[in-house]
């Protein structure tokens, strides 16, 4: 919609097209939650710690039924044992999962949260910084620009979402990109920092520099950031007592966290130079890459319900 007006009304009201879509379907065909519907048929009973009747759940054929024993943890998770040897049994015996950290894991969630924003500096204002880096560009072309680096990262996380997240670790690939992101935000501060204005627009080399390390940025903050935040987050809270809760806690830190950022990242820049505001976010962001390094825990294989 940038490319055929810049009309701020037109592109709110393109824009607000996806949300459209999402909400019907939301309201149409998404299943609304057994334990809920319970609890507005008898308000006594409790969400998180009511006995949960998996008859209602799925449907079960009686001869299966007798073959495949469902049991329920002590944290409200449910586990279906596979078919095992003695040996491996005797040792997943002996090797009892460690107890859940409920803080730790809200840490690491609204550190998550905060890191999810990584992307705001060079997505959503990339195009002004553009814009001024060189007399040559208009600000449409600038906009034209942010339009791409958007589509290059929906087709990233497209891309991750079918080959990468479901084969390799996400832990792993999470550390990967974050180190990543860190390293342009690095790197985008010593160009800015190297370069004025004016030799942004009577060098090619520069422009060129830090177009190429935006792209960079964009791509793998799409790919662990933002869709590995999603991802983790549903399955870092090991306990159904506190799940939803601690959820909706790193959530809205998430949004309360961009509020802060897209409201203060100009002016930011004009009051500390775009240089140190890029320095100072990826040093945070290396702290950040630190914590996880050493807490961040492995959650492809939790088995949550």
């Amino acid at each position: 919609m940038i490319a055929v007006s810049e009309n701020w009304r037109a592109c709110l009201a393109f824009g607000s097209l996806p949300a459209l879509y999402v909400l019907y379907n939301f309201h149409f065909h998404f299943p609304e939650s057994i334990k809920w519907l319970r609890w507005k048929e008898n308000p006594t009973t409790d969400l998180e710690d009511g006995t949960t009747d998996l008859t209602d759940e799925e449907s079960v054929d009686s001869s299966s039924a007798a073959a495949v024993t469902v049991k329920r943890s002590r944290n409200g998770n449910y586990q279906r044992p596979y078919d095992q040897d003695p040996a491996s049994s005797s040792a997943s015996t002996l090797r009892s999962p460690a107890p859940p950290n409920p803080h730790l894991e809200l840490v690491i969630g609204i550190l998550l949260a905060y890191v999810n924003n990584c992307v705001d500096a060079s997505l959503f204002y990339g195009p002004e910084i553009i814009a001024k880096t060189s007399s040559s560009y208009s600000r449409r072309d600038a906009n034209i620009f942010g339009l791409l680096c958007s589509l290059v990262a929906v087709v990233s996380v497209l891309f991750a979402g079918r080959f990468i997240i479901a084969r390799f670790s996400r832990r792993q690939v999470y550390l990967i990109c974050l180190a990543v992101v860190c390293g342009c935000f690095v790197v985008s501060g010593g160009i800015f920092a190297r370069y004025s204005t004016d030799d942004f627009a009577h060098s090619s080399t520069a422009s060129a520099s830090i177009m190429i390390t935006f792209a960079v940025l964009n791509v793998f903050a799409a790919v662990g950031p933002s869709i590995l935040f999603v991802v983790i987050l549903s399955e870092l809270f090991q306990d159904n007592s506190y799940r939803a809760r601690y959820m909706s806690y790193c959530t809205f830190t998430m949004s309360l966290i961009s509020l802060l950022v897209n409201g203060s990242m100009l002016t930011l820049f004009e009051t500390f130079g775009t240089a140190a505001t890029f320095l100072v976010y990826g040093a945070s962001y290396m702290m950040c890459l630190v914590s996880f390094w050493a807490y961040l825990p492995e959650t492809k294989q939790r088995q949550l319900v």
